[in-house]
């Protein structure tokens, strides 16, 4: 986690255990504020993965199990990756903008995948 973030969150109550912001202290609380009013989440578990190109489309509607074909701008849909054997070995959204796709997962899953065949430096292990 980025230094300056990670004072910010202690400033703000935040519980630190290994850089992961565990609670503010108030489990009550926060909830109601998640209920009820606007939070701000750390989401720094999860990894983007940016696919570009005139065969990124094709390629990725044909590797994942969502329609990747109707994917807009607009909206984002719930995807896997599967094995030959419909074993989901990730699952995660995915949105576009008007030239890239963006499949985000687990940080872990894209480390991994990362090391295989999908080459993501936003997800590398640091």
């Amino acid at each position: 986690m980025n230094p300056d973030w990670q004072n910010f969150l202690a400033a703000q109550g935040a519980q630190i255990q290994d850089g992961v912001v565990q609670h503010f202290g108030d489990a009550d609380a926060e909830r109601i504020s998640t209920r009820d009013g606007s939070v701000m989440c750390d989401l720094s578990q999860f990894g983007i993965i940016k696919v570009s190109g005139e065969e990124a489309k094709g390629f990725l509607h044909n590797l994942f199990s969502s329609d990747v074909n109707a994917l807009t701008p607009q909206h984002a849909l719930p995807s896997s990756l599967n094995t030959a054997k419909g074993r989901a070995l990730a699952t995660f959204l995915i949105w576009r903008n008007e030239t890239e796709y963006f499949p985000c997962t687990c940080r872990k899953a894209c480390s991994r995948r990362s090391r295989r065949s999908y080459p993501c430096s936003c997800c590398a292990p640091k």
